[in-house]
Parts: structure tokens; C-alpha cells; sequence
């Protein structure tokens, strides 16, 4: 009798940490250049989901630095790595923390909002005192990696998504902003995770 083989998805989450804090070369760009040596080395592709609102922002700082500081040096670097990542066949995906919607940089750090740390909790469009919506969210994210893949790969979409720190929620404003924006897949539900903590709260024991 003939064995199925099994087929594997790997996946890398491209952020910092979620606090805001770390050194984008030393916890991001270079410990990302030696996974993509490794999957070279075996030819195999992976997904990176790229922290959209993250990853956008500390991209941005290069239009505000000059040369040869440090922001400007590192969003440089983000940028050089995403497009070699698209040339070597790589799948970029969405995924999302929320708490860098409208982040502020000051005096060398990222001021987060962590009321808005849950992608669960959030309303479906974005509300006039400034609480990001999930359908918006998504939907600027997917437009983001569209204008950066499209060009390299033709046949690119954005189809799937990774809430922050597994906050995806399972309510109906969850579920059409997904699909709304043509979501087909979503690599937050993990089955038998549990938290209930200030920051992540989710039950899929029995999903």
C-alpha cells in the first residue's frame, strides 16, 4: 500500500517584538538572512506574514532621518530584505497587532497604543474617536503588501492572515472582515490554545 506523504507549511512571523522594543538588525533583518540561507540551501519556500502596521512604520522613518542614522540605515535594510525575499519565491502574507495603528516614534522609542492589542475586540470599521476597525485594518494591510509584491510576481494575492498574538477572534465582524477583503486563510487558531491574560485572551480548545 502506497503511503501518503505529508505536506508542511512553514511559516515566519517578520516583526519586532510587540512592545515596540528590540534592535531591527540584531532581532529582525539579520536572524531573517540566515533562515533564508537555510531554506536556499534546501530550495525550500516559506510564508513570512509581515507585520503590516509594523513594519510600514519603521519603513517610514527613513523618509524623516537622514543618512547614515540609525533609523534611516535600518528601514533601508527592512526594505532590501522584503524585496529579496519576493525575488528568491518566498509567499508574503498579512499579520496584524493592532497596537501600531497610528505608533509615534519619539526619542528612539515606539509609542504603542496596547488598548487596541486585540484584533478580536476591535469594532468592524474604524470609529470617529480613532479606534481602528478590523475590516480597515486588514484592508490597508492587504493594499500595502499588494503594492510591494505585485510588481515582482504578477499572480501574487493576499489571501491569508495571522492576528497578533493568536487575538483573532471567532464573532461574525471577525469573520466578514476576513472575507471581505478575500481572506481564504486564516493561521491564527491553533487548536487546544487557551490564554486569558490582560493581553491575549482566546479559547480554541474545542474548535
Amino acid at each position: 500500500m502506497k503511503r501518503s506523504v505529508p505536506t508542511y507549511y512553514l511559516t515566519f512571523d517578520y516583526e519586532l517584538f510587540g512592545s515596540g522594543k528590540g534592535n531591527v538588525f540584531k532581532h529582525l533583518v539579520n536572524p531573517t538572512s540566515k533562515i533564508l540561507e537555510v531554506l536556499s540551501s534546501y530550495n525550500v519556500k516559506a510564508t513570512f506574514y509581515i507585520e503590516q502596521l509594523e513594519i510600514e512604520a519603521l519603513i517610514s522613518l527613513k523618509d524623516i532621518y537622514p543618512e547614515n542614522t540609525i533609523e534611516h540605515t535600518a528601514a533601508i535594510a527592512i526594505e532590501n530584505q522584503l524585496r529579496h525575499m519576493i525575488k528568491l519565491g518566498h509567499d508574503l502574507q498579512l499579520h496584524l497587532h493592532p497596537q501600531w495603528y497610528g505608533a509615534t516614534y519619539e526619542n528612539g522609542s515606539w509609542k504603542l497604543n496596547f488598548n487596541w492589542w486585540r484584533f478580536s475586540d476591535l469594532p468592524f470599521r474604524t470609529q470617529q474617536d480613532g479606534t481602528p476597525g478590523k475590516y480597515d485594518l486588514v484592508h490597508q494591510g492587504k493594499m500595502w503588501l499588494d503594492k510591494l509584491v505585485s510588481p515582482e510576481d504578477h499572480n501574487y494575492r493576499c489571501n491569508s492572515f495571522r492576528a497578533g498574538g493568536y487575538n483573532v477572534g471567532d464573532d461574525i465582524t471577525t469573520i466578514n472582515a476576513l472575507l471581505e477583503n478575500g481572506i481564504k486563510l486564516d493561521s491564527s487558531v491553533c487548536y487546544g490554545y487557551f490564554a486569558n491574560t490582560t493581553l491575549s485572551r482566546y479559547d480554541y480548545t474545542s474548535v
